[in-house]
């Protein structure tokens, strides 16, 4: 009888949850400046990530679980266009004359939103996640190419939005986000087949600001 009596007080908890409980499917694009330090493998070669990747252009999908009509958890996937600066002991080889420069940034992570308002028109959120981020940048020129990666993890995102619902499954509106990460891992590889690895001793602190529009679609 106990064990009846706890399943039915189980059951009753979750029923309601997983009535109201849905996908959403996000899309976000943005433009995202570049501020703080690369890190470095020595306690003097860290440089600023404005000289390293001036800015990036992040194309984002967000997959989102709702818990309750405020309250979602779930993943993104980002990748960014970015513009590479790399400046290399004061010389910056995107500069030069005959080098092509081209360079994404990957971001993979966990997040959690919450809507302040879920009537109406117009409905304030706001959002925090954590996860993995890789910024890449490569060099062509004169036959030749230089390809060097960094890679740690991105701390602490901070979101703040606000979605306009223009039906009751398609909502869009604008988004800030603010992150901050710390390089672990550099790797610089060439055409000629060489290759090296090396992990961070100096893990410098650098932030993106993210400005731009997110679309959401409820399942």
């Amino acid at each position: 009888m106990r064990k009846n009596t706890f399943l039915a007080v189980l059951a009753a908890l979750a029923l309601p949850v997983a009535a109201s409980a849905q996908v959403s499917i996000g899309a976000r694009l943005g433009f995202a400046p570049s501020m703080g330090k690369t890190g470095s493998d020595t306690a003097d070669s860290s440089v600023k990530m404005s000289d390293w990747t001036k800015s990036q252009i992040p194309l984002q999908l967000d997959v989102m679980f709702r818990l309750n009509p405020q309250l979602s958890l779930g993943g993104y996937a980002s990748y960014g266009f970015s513009q590479p600066q790399l400046d290399l002991e004061g010389t910056r080889l995107c500069d030069l004359d005959g080098v092509d420069c081209s360079g994404g940034v990957l971001r993979l992570g966990v997040q959690a939103t919450y809507a302040f308002s879920t009537t109406g028109q117009f409905q304030p959120w706001a959002g925090v996640g954590t996860g993995w981020e890789r910024n890449k940048v490569k060099a062509e020129g004169g036959g030749e190419n230089v390809e060097v990666t960094l890679s740690g993890w991105e701390i602490l995102n901070l979101q703040l939005g606000g979605d306009y619902l223009a039906s009751p499954q398609f909502a869009f509106g604008p988004y800030v986000m603010f992150s901050i990460g710390r390089y672990g891992e550099g790797k610089i590889s060439t055409s000629g087949g060489t290759s090296m690895t090396s992990d961070f001793t100096n893990k410098d602190a650098h932030e993106w600001i993210h400005v731009g529009v997110r679309g959401r679609f409820d399942l």
